[in-house]
C-alpha cells in the first residue's frame, strides 16, 4: 500500500488521489495474475519510484497522454545513462 505525505486519499467528496488508485490497482494484482506477495511488492516499488520521477519533472499520474510519453521517456533514458545507482541491470528492464 502506498501512501502520501500527508496521509490523504482523497481530496474531497469522489475526488481519489492518484495513490489511492494505484493501491486499489495493486489489491487487484492476485486476481490479475500475480499471486506471489514478492511481486506486489515489486509492482508497488516500481511505481512509486515512478510517481516520485513524474512528480519531480511536473508530470502528474493522470496527465496528458502527451506529457506522460515524454516523462516516461525521460525516465527509460535517466535508469539507462543517469547515474549508476539508478541504472536498471539488463535483465531489470521487463520488470519495469
Amino acid at each position: 500500500m502506498l501512501v502520501d505525505d500527508d496521509l490523504r486519499f482523497e481530496d474531497g467528496p469522489a475526488a481519489p488521489r492518484p495513490t489511492a488508485v494505484v493501491n486499489r490497482w495493486l489489491r487487484e494484482l492476485p486476481a490479475s495474475g500475480a499471486p506471489a506477495p514478492s511481486s506486489w511488492e515489486n509492482y508497488a516499488r516500481v511505481v512509486k519510484e515512478r510517481m516520485e520521477f513524474l512528480a519531480e519533472h511536473g508530470v502528474g499520474l493522470f496527465d496528458s497522454r502527451m506529457r506522460l510519453k515524454a516523462a516516461l521517456s525521460r525516465y527509460a533514458e535517466h535508469r539507462a545513462t543517469g547515474p549508476l545507482r539508478a541504472r536498471f541491470a539488463a535483465t531489470t528492464w521487463g520488470q519495469h
